[in-house]
């Protein structure tokens, strides 16, 4: 018999990567199985994606703040209602010599979105190009219209980051894998986005159709 040309206790892989020995004159699988290692392979991979994953949330939690500020952003603009231009900039300035806590804070969220915007665009920035992203937000200075539709934009824009980072998350859970989360979440089904059409400074203003 051909078991008989085997020692006692000889191993022998089989083309499946399964480990067999030799016990009693018969073949039994004892090791390790191409199939019981892979869970370890896939654990580690699984651990290196979740690090990816950790590695993004900050990015994830400046848009939370981001959002909760285009809220606080979007309740002042309907408060002061600006008008833009030169009397509307000289009436602000008025006003806040004088102290006005809207204006105060709106030009504070103002520069916040500047500074997140000028961060995304180029990782630190110096006080000129500080300068130039704030003229690429909403403002007091700018028209009620102007801010709205800024902070539209701005809004799409954090979800967007939010959503992507779920449904990563999710898709992890399901697969053990990031591999291929991208593509997934770029075709997944959903409504037809926003038209969106380039602002007189420079940013992206998104309109429902």
């Amino acid at each position: 018999m051909a078991n008989q040309e085997y020692a006692e206790g000889q191993k022998a892989r089989q083309k499946d990567g399964s480990i067999i020995v030799m016990k009693g004159g018969h073949w039994v699988a004892t090791g390790p199985t191409a199939s019981a290692t892979a869970p370890k392979g896939d654990a580690v991979m699984k651990r290196q994606a979740a690090a990816t994953l950790s590695k993004e949330q900050p990015i994830v939690d400046a848009a939370h703040r981001g959002l909760n500020a285009l809220n606080e952003f979007d309740q002042i603009n309907d408060r002061l209602h600006p008008t833009g231009g030169f009397i509307n900039s000289t009436a602000n300035s008025v006003r806040k010599f004088f102290g006005n806590a809207d204006l105060e804070r709106i030009d504070q969220l103002s520069k916040g979105f500047a500074r997140q915007q000028g961060a995304q665009e180029k990782g630190s920035v110096s006080n000129y190009e500080g300068k130039m992203f704030e003229g690429m937000v909403g403002g007091p200075n700018r028209p009620y219209s102007t801010n709205k539709s800024f902070s539209q934009a701005a809004r799409h824009q954090s979800q967007e980051i939010i959503n992507r980072h779920q449904f990563k998350d999710i898709f992890l859970q399901k697969n053990g894998t990031l591999v291929g989360s991208d593509a997934a979440y770029d075709s997944r089904p959903r409504k037809a986005p926003p038209s969106t059409r380039k602002g007189p400074s420079g940013w992206t203003v998104t309109e429902t159709p």
